[in-house]
């Protein structure tokens, strides 16, 4: 009767092998976006080190931290993509058994709790049918990364934490190095706390007088009053 038929339903929709076409695709999506991460990863590596060269150091530590970020979301990507093939892989075994496999959880978790924070669309089906099959509960656990069941690199490098100031130091001092770009980092304490984030820019790498480039009038300015030009008084 129409409850056979329902249940027929609802077991071809649990019936994860349905999920594998989606699972191939989300790996051959994410080589293409890969690729393409790479090709763009190189420009702007040539862009940071042309900043460096021209004494635009800030901008150029602005620059480099959008190159970190890219750089752990390929790390990222490649992890996804190896998790989607072991789920491709072991489709049939996850069907047969009615929990997830303990073996299979972090890849599981990892998955869903990704899923959102890609521009990969065959994730957020792949994590619908997850869910679908082991429901909210497990879904839940795995967005609140409960007993840090999801995968620890994929959530160190998806996060949305700047890089440490450290990493943008050595990514700058590598890019000048393969570029043959003389630079010292400037106005940085190197043996302050790098753990934290790049302090926001000062200004310093900004000239004065950037359009007539009459900068030494200012210098001579300087030496005369052995002060720095008076602030702006908006009281007049």
């Amino acid at each position: 009767g129409p409850h056979g038929t329902m249940l027929k339903t609802l077991g071809l929709e649990q019936d994860l092998t349905r999920m594998r076409p989606h699972l191939t695709m989300a790996t051959q999506r994410i080589t293409i976006a890969t690729n393409k991460k790479r090709a763009l990863i190189q420009q702007a590596k040539r862009e940071v080190a042309r900043q460096l060269a021209d004494g635009r150091e800030e901008m150029a530590r602005i620059r480099v931290e959008h190159i970190i970020r890219e750089d752990f979301t390929l790390e990222a990507l490649e992890l996804l993509s190896l998790m989607c093939a072991l789920l491709s892989e072991r489709i049939r075994y996850m069907d047969s058994e009615k929990l997830c496999p303990p073996d299979l959880r972090e890849a599981v978790s990892t998955v869903i709790w990704a899923a959102q924070r890609t521009e990969v669309p065959e994730l957020q089906e792949i994590r619908k049918r997850l869910i679908r099959k082991y429901g909210r509960h497990f879904a839940e656990a795995a967005m609140a990364n409960q007993d840090n069941v999801v995968n620890d690199r994929v959530v160190h490098k998806l996060s949305v934490t700047p890089p440490s100031a450290f990493l943008v130091v050595n990514y700058l001092k590598e890019i000048a190095k393969e570029h043959n770009v003389a630079w010292e980092p400037t106005e940085l304490d190197l043996d302050a706390e790098l753990s934290g984030p790049m302090s926001a820019p000062t200004g310093f790498s900004v000239p004065m007088a950037p359009g007539s480039q009459l900068s030494s009038v200012y210098q001579r300015e300087a030496g005369v009053e052995e002060a720095p030009p008076p602030a702006y008084d908006d009281t007049r």
